[in-house]
């Protein structure tokens, strides 16, 4: 897959405010594999709290473990 169409669908960019550039958008943990992310959207999916993006980055600035 395209890396620019995996960013542009990605939970961790906010591309409504800063355009495409990656260096500002990004905010995915640079060291964080697929198989962890995916991981983490299914807990923070089921977590009963309401969904959004930014609710989503917070989770996983708490839960995320290198």
């Amino acid at each position: 897959m395209d890396p620019v169409e995996v960013c542009l669908s990605c939970n961790f960019s906010d591309n409504l405010s800063e355009g495409f550039d990656l260096e500002k958008i990004c905010h995915s943990p640079p060291d964080m594999d697929r198989k962890e992310y995916d991981k983490l959207r299914g807990q923070y999916a089921s977590s009963g709290s309401k969904l959004t993006k930014a609710g989503f980055l917070e989770f996983v600035k708490e839960n995320y473990r290198k």
